[in-house]
């Protein structure tokens, strides 16, 4: 008995048309003849009854809504015979023009979606590898008699774009021993001619009523034009005075840039800064 086409048993002397299930749990199953050899007239028969059920799903459906005396809500499409219950409607189906609108926003939001990724996978490919290659990690603070390491840095300065400047940095802490008036002179190394250093100097003074010296000093390079990914050296000196010229003690530090000048203009300046500002580097 081919049973698939006809339709399930629902139950003793009730069947379920064709096409309607359990998931049309707001429809209920429409009552037919018991089950005979179906010929052209019970098949026609069939036919209409199925058809007869389409209206009935499409309708709205009242569901009703109560708590029973455990504190559990229930739904259901029949009422409770005791305690009372709330009516929940349910909503009309959507029209076509609604489902229309509605398939054209999630296009719309799957588009957009789409470029965003395009975007950002272009994005990322321009900016890999995000570590530097060939670069440790930061040198250590270096320190001698009289003069030590506080801070180095490497300055970009793209006021002046599409020109970029480059600057090295180095604070320094005095011991007290360094007199008054003597003169820190730094030579920074020249990314763009190592023989020509770039010199900087800064003198020690005392300042206010109780003619304090200072202890710590700012030295700053000439700015340059090109700078690659590695480390600079930069040797410092501590001289009496500027007149004697007499050396007092001898310093020197590496200092690391993470700023390829190349990589930047390739990048571009929005790219180049958010880069910097997300991985700490420009590097390639």
């Amino acid at each position: 008995m081919d049973r698939g086409k006809q339709g399930v048993p629902a139950a003793s002397g009730e069947w379920l048309a064709p096409g309607v299930g359990t998931s049309q749990a707001c429809a209920p199953a429409s009552r037919i003849l018991p089950r005979q050899r179906p010929g052209r007239l019970a098949r026609a028969w069939l036919s209409i009854i199925a058809l007869s059920v389409l209206p009935v799903l499409a309708t709205a459906q009242t569901i009703y809504r109560w708590v029973d005396e455990h504190g559990r809500t229930h739904y259901s499409e029949h009422s409770p015979e005791q305690g009372r219950a709330g009516v929940v409607d349910c909503p009309p189906p959507p029209s076509a023009q609604e489902v229309e609108e509605a398939r054209k926003r999630s296009e719309r939001s799957r588009s957009e979606a789409e470029r965003l990724q395009r975007d950002r996978q272009s994005r990322d490919s321009r900016e890999r590898p995000y570590q530097p290659k060939d670069l440790g990690p930061l040198p250590l603070n270096a320190a001698s008699e009289l003069m030590a390491t506080r801070g180095t840095g490497c300055l970009v300065d793209w006021r002046e774009a599409p020109l970029l400047k480059f600057a090295f940095t180095l604070n320094l802490n005095l011991h007290e021993n360094v007199p008054a008036g003597a003169l820190i002179e730094a030579e920074f190394e020249n990314p763009l001619d190592p023989a020509d250093p770039l010199r900087s100097s800064v003198v020690v003074e005392v300042s206010g009523k109780t003619q304090v010296k200072q202890l710590s000093v700012l030295l700053m390079s000439p700015s340059v034009t090109v700078i690659q990914c590695r480390n600079y050296r930069v040797r410092v000196r501590a001289y009496r005075d500027a007149k004697s010229r007499e050396v007092l003690d001898t310093l020197e530090q590496q200092i690391q840039s993470r700023v390829d000048s190349t990589v930047w203009q390739q990048l571009g300046e929005e790219y180049a800064i958010e880069r910097l500002s997300l991985h700490g580097h420009v590097c390639r």
